[in-house]
């Protein structure tokens, strides 16, 4: 670690989950910072909780006399005061005189405290009256050590331009963590999609805006010539001969509409958007761009990879233009399509700087999506120059995970050089605490998929838990495949000694807690002491989680000792067959490389793996894990076992329950 920051490289680290990873790259780092050889760290995370993991570790080094001022840094729509996030002094109160304010409010913290946390930062910026998101920002050139997202570095558009700006390099160490995961950021970040739809929503409330305000002024005219001919009118009685008010129809052309005969002109529009010519120029851009999107939406069936959109990208550079000059205008009167028609331009900026960065690492391809819609996108396969370039702003870079096999897949696409390092950690768990089973007689391909099936997968459930009570999760490859077994699982095979606990699709914060809170229970609360009295223990339960892989509690969750003591994986992960995964396998093919493996196979196994790390946290945990897939005795497999999966055992459903029985009873015997 010390030798990488020396040398200005970059390291590739795997190391099994809970040897302490964290804390053996903070510390080297922090010792390297001491020697003038990095004046900031940052520590980039892809998910909240590891944020927090490494505050504990500032947190532990400042306990044995470490002087150092870390912040975490957290995204402004989590962090802002409001209930809606509006940037300006007329919405926002912390944001009028925010300026006035802050200086008094970084002096207040900077004194007081070293660990600039969420919870600090709101603190102070209550009591000082100051934007929390933007104090934070600026509490962070005073910080030596600054954790938060990704995107901080990575993101083309919300990267720190105070620290990155200008293509300028500081002495910064990136530590980037679970960064298995950042392949896929990586893609998602230099990619840009285009929805027709999106195009024809805009230039309908653009329409819609325009007709108001001549509603309006047509309202207007008419009022006051009915007004100053009143009394011709009376004389006359031909009042009922008026035109009536209704929604344009025509146009000229020019700059006129026609209501039911009379004519009005755009310049009678009450916004600059509608008065000064805007709405009808950028709904004229839209309109060509939508030509565009049409003209390939017929050569499009399902989706189709496309050479060239230069006919597209004249008008949209032209739209682009035409919205930031409006934007820069001070619109007098408050308008619904503003708010809309800007993040369309953020959308559409993002879009043409992808557009400007393609090289021989993208994939321009149309689609029609799931819910109708249709799609050009530009796809970076392959983010290894653009995440390597953004490592270039800093002296050094250590990425690190559990699940780095093959090593060279991660070092090639994550902007890795031949000079630069790997090392691969060895466990320093005791593997006699832990068995690894291989079922071979069932699986989760999709042609295999039947009742039985899904029975006997229910079944190896039941024949892993029955012989010792305790926490368990189990790992399915979807939402509906978990479905199905649970709902055998509960009507063949759940006892009263078992409760489930099944993930949802879509769960808040306090819903998550509650699932991980049932697996840790009150390990450190001693209930007899507290009430004072004897208390009658209850009878031994077994808790099964259904979990989905690659979910919110496939990875990145930390539960130690006997909060969980068996992990039962069902399938080999494998991405769903769609239309990107099938760009990647062709690109990939193409390049010389195995397609199936880089698209399919090496994800999928990062899931499995990653859930599979759940099971042993520390030395002193015990546990089982289980592989149900008979894909998993598969050479092709097999190689990305990590090295300390030495022993797996293969069983059958009808010999499962013996090994693991012999297992927990050799466990137990070495405890006598």
């Amino acid at each position: 670690m010390y030798q990488t920051i020396y040398h200005k490289r970059k390291l590739f680290l795997e190391a099994p989950t809970g040897v302490g990873k964290t804390i053996s790259t903070i510390f080297p780092t922090v010792k390297a910072m001491g020697k003038d050889m990095g004046d900031k760290l940052f520590y980039l995370t892809a998910k909240t909780i590891t944020r927090t993991v490494a505050e504990d570790t500032f947190s532990l080094l400042r306990e044995k006399g470490l002087r150092f001022k870390s912040i975490i840094l957290t995204a402004k729509e989590k962090i802002c005061f409001q209930e809606r996030t509006e940037c300006n002094p007329e919405q926002c109160p912390y944001a009028k005189g925010h300026f006035d304010r802050i200086n008094d409010a970084i002096y207040d913290l900077l004194t007081r405290e070293e660990s600039f946390t969420r919870s600090k930062i709101e603190e102070y910026a209550l009591k000082h009256q100051v934007c929390p998101f933007e104090f934070g920002l600026d509490l962070s050139l005073f910080a030596d050590g600054i954790i938060g997202d990704y995107n901080y570095l990575f993101d083309p558009h919300v990267y720190l331009k105070r620290f990155f700006g200008d293509g300028s390099q500081g002495n910064y160490v990136f530590l980037i963590d679970e960064a298995h995961n950042l392949l896929e950021r990586g893609r998602e970040m230099y990619s840009a999609p285009l929805r027709k739809e999106d195009l024809l929503e805009l230039k309908r409330e653009i329409k819609q805006t325009i007709m108001s305000e001549m509603e309006e002024a047509s309202f207007k005219k008419h009022h006051k010539d009915e007004i100053s001919g009143q009394m011709t009118l009376e004389m006359t009685d031909v009042s009922k001969q008026l035109p009536q008010v209704s929604i344009p129809e025509e146009s000229d052309g020019t700059d006129s509409l026609y209501i039911k005969g009379r004519k009005l002109k755009k310049s009678d529009g009450k916004s600059t958007f509608v008065r000064e010519g805007y709405a009808e120029r950028i709904s004229q851009l839209l309109e060509k761009c939508n030509a565009q999107l049409l003209s390939m939406k017929r050569d499009c069936d399902g989706y189709r990879l496309v050479d060239d959109i230069d006919m597209l990208v004249q008008p949209l550079t032209r739209l682009h233009g035409i919205i930031s000059d409006y934007l820069e205008e001070q619109e007098k009167v408050s308008l619904e399509v503003r708010e809309n028609l800007l993040d369309f331009y953020f959308k559409l900026s993002h879009f043409l700087d992808i557009y400007e960065r393609q090289d021989e690492n993208y994939v321009k391809y149309t689609r029609m999506c799931e819910d109708g819609s249709f799609e050009l996108k530009l796809f970076c396969v392959n983010p290894r120059e653009n995440l390597k370039e953004c490592m270039l702003r800093g002296r050094s870079t250590i990425l690190f995970s559990a699940t780095f096999l093959p090593i060279q897949y991660y070092k090639n696409l994550l902007g890795g050089e031949k000079e630069d390092y790997e090392v691969y950690a060895h466990s320093v768990f005791d593997p006699e605490k832990r068995t690894i089973l291989i079922a071979g007689d069932v699986t989760s391909k999709f042609t295999r998929r039947s009742r039985e099936e899904y029975y006997n997968i229910a079944r190896y459930i039941h024949e892993v838990v029955k012989n010792r009570h305790g926490n368990y999760m189990v790992f399915f490859p979807s939402y509906s495949f978990m479905e199905h077994i649970y709902e055998i699982y509960e009507q063949y095979f759940m006892t009263e000694e078992e409760e489930c606990l099944v993930q949802q699709e879509s769960m808040n914060e306090e819903e998550r807690e509650y699932f991980l809170n049932r697996f840790r229970g009150n390990e450190d609360c001693d209930l007899q002491s507290l009430i004072g009295m004897e208390i009658e223990e209850e009878e031994e339960q077994t808790l099964i989680g259904f979990c989905v892989l690659g979910g919110i509690f496939g990875e990145g969750i930390d539960l130690k000792k006997d909060s969980l003591i068996g992990v039962i994986v069902v399938g080999t992960g494998l991405p769903q067959v769609g239309c990107e995964r099938e760009i990647l396998k062709d690109y990939f093919d193409d390049n010389g490389e195995n397609g199936f493996d880089y698209s399919y196979r090496y994800p999928g196994m990062n899931k499995v793996l990653q859930a599979a790390g759940r099971v042993i946290r520390t030395a002193e945990d015990v546990g089982i894990i289980v592989l149900l897939d008979e894909r998993f005795r598969q050479y092709s497999y097999r190689r990305m076992f990590p090295r300390e999966w030495e022993q797996v055992v293969p069983v059958t459903v009808d010999t499962v329950a013996k090994k693991v029985e012999r297992f927990w009873d050799a466990w137990l015997w070495q405890q006598r």
